[in-house]
């Protein structure tokens, strides 16, 4: 595989794709920093440091997450927001419903 066709491969990925190869370039430079200077003996106590980084930012967005859904789920529905619709919209979406029961929803590309 040549790096044109990573390249195009990684277009279609998006930002988590541009997010990876980052990641990987730096873990290569990272590393070779570390075995340049030295730096392995400290390596313990780093990865228990980056540990706990990210145990807490994992219980951080865990709780985030649970509290924007149980504000989502929890939250009353404000029907003064909504437009009423005329009888005539009404009974077009009915139809409309009606009409298109045998219609299979679009399937999601990955």
């Amino acid at each position: 595989m040549s790096w044109d066709s990573f390249h195009e491969r990684s277009k279609w990925g998006g930002r988590n794709a541009s997010l990876f190869v980052v990641v990987v370039v730096l873990l290569c430079f990272g590393t070779g920093l570390v075995s340049a200077m030295g730096l392995y003996k400290y390596a313990d106590e780093f990865l228990a440091i980056l540990a706990v980084f990210i145990a807490v930012r994992l219980c951080i967005m865990t709780k985030k997450i649970r509290q924007k859904r149980a504000d989502r789920l929890n939250a009353p529905f404000d029907s003064s927001d909504a437009a009423e619709l005329s009888r005539d919209e009404l009974r077009k979406a009915r139809s409309k419903l009606t009409r298109n029961k045998n219609v299979s929803l679009p399937q999601r590309r990955y």
